[in-house]
């Protein structure tokens, strides 16, 4: 496990270690990016608020891709934003906003 890496609250799983950490979270059509921080671990990726509670949570298994995509906010009134799509084996996908995507990608597929 990466010591240098602040944890997050939500507990760990036996043989769980945590591989990236950063400010961020889903993007959602209306409400736009949620504040908090984005955790990557070998078994899934954990989304916590700023309040330190659990908002999401992706296992590492059924994710089928990462992509950089596009996104735009409510009627296209904001301009169109990168972030990180991350594609589920069951055809659903996450919008995902964090700073470093092409990192976040790399970081994903290895775990995988």
């Amino acid at each position: 496990m990466n010591t240098k890496i602040k944890l997050p609250k939500t507990k760990l799983n036996e043989n769980e270690e945590l591989i990236r950490r950063s400010g961020g979270g889903p993007i959602k059509f209306i409400t736009g990016a949620k504040g908090g921080h984005l955790y990557l671990t070998n078994q899934r990726i954990i989304h916590e608020n700023h309040v330190k509670r659990k908002t999401l949570e992706i296992p590492i298994s059924n994710i089928a891709d990462v992509t950089i995509g596009h996104y735009s906010m409510l009627l296209m009134i904001l301009p169109i934003l990168k972030c990180l799509k991350v594609y589920l084996k069951d055809g659903s996908h996450y919008k995902l906003n964090v700073a470093d995507k092409k990192g976040w990608s790399v970081s994903i597929l290895a775990a995988k």
